[in-house]
């Protein structure tokens, strides 16, 4: 009977959960973009000028979109081969959610002061955060197959380890590197690409070394 209370099979309502909070986080995070108040009959090179001047505000909306994004996307991958969970795994997923549904403060927060190391410093930090929480709440329920699927592959386990892991690394150096140069911080983001770029090599070779004996690989594809 404590085992029926303390697990169970199926994690349709944590993944219900989730993804209304990452749709609400997405859609809150629009509400940073103000227009520029400019005076009625401003000519268009005003305007240009004006906008212009907001980019730095609207580069870190898109850095935030797309992280929140890429974390929804890393969430729904690993509860593709989630089967079960337990209590430890539910509290570790609302752990996870909540630097998801500050970040439309923190985006804020760094786009009024993008000139300031601490400011930029805590934005990358607070998404490293975001980024270590995932790599628990993944090597929890995959560590001795504790909740995932038993036939899982070795090979799905560790491309999804480090899907998680690199971003997070970014992220790290990003929040570093902001006490040394602020410019080159917030061009952090970049490096994404190229993780993104590693991850998807090393996930196609593991494909290809695996495709004869381990097909699940292939549904890990990213």
């Amino acid at each position: 009977m404590l085992r029926t209370i303390r697990e169970g099979s199926g994690t349709d309502r944590i993944e219900a959960l989730s993804d209304g909070v990452f749709a609400i986080a997405l859609t809150v995070l629009v509400l940073q973009l103000d227009a520029p108040l400019l005076p009625s009959g401003a000519s268009g090179g005003t305007v240009l000028r004006a906008f212009g001047g907001t980019l730095h505000v609207i580069e870190f909306y898109l850095i935030s979109f797309f992280v929140i994004g890429f974390y929804w996307y890393l969430h729904h991958q690993m509860f593709r081969f989630i089967a079960r969970h337990d209590n430890v795994l539910i509290v570790v997923n609302l752990v996870a959610l909540l630097p998801i549904t500050v970040l439309s403060f923190l985006t804020e927060l760094v786009g009024d002061y993008s000139g300031e190391p601490e400011i930029v410093a805590l934005y990358f930090g607070a998404l490293s955060i975001t980024g270590l929480i995932f790599v628990a709440l993944w090597v929890y329920a995959s560590n001795g197959h504790r909740l995932i699927e038993p036939d899982l592959p070795a090979s799905v386990i560790r491309v999804l380890t480090l899907k998680a892991l690199l971003p997070t690394a970014v992220f790290m150096l990003g929040a570093g590197v902001a006490f040394l140069h602020v410019g080159i911080a917030r061009r952090a983001y970049l490096l994404l690409f190229l993780a993104w770029l590693g991850i998807t090599i090393v996930n196609q070779w593991l494909q290809r070394r695996y495709s004869g004996r381990e097909s699940i690989a292939n549904e890990s594809a990213v």
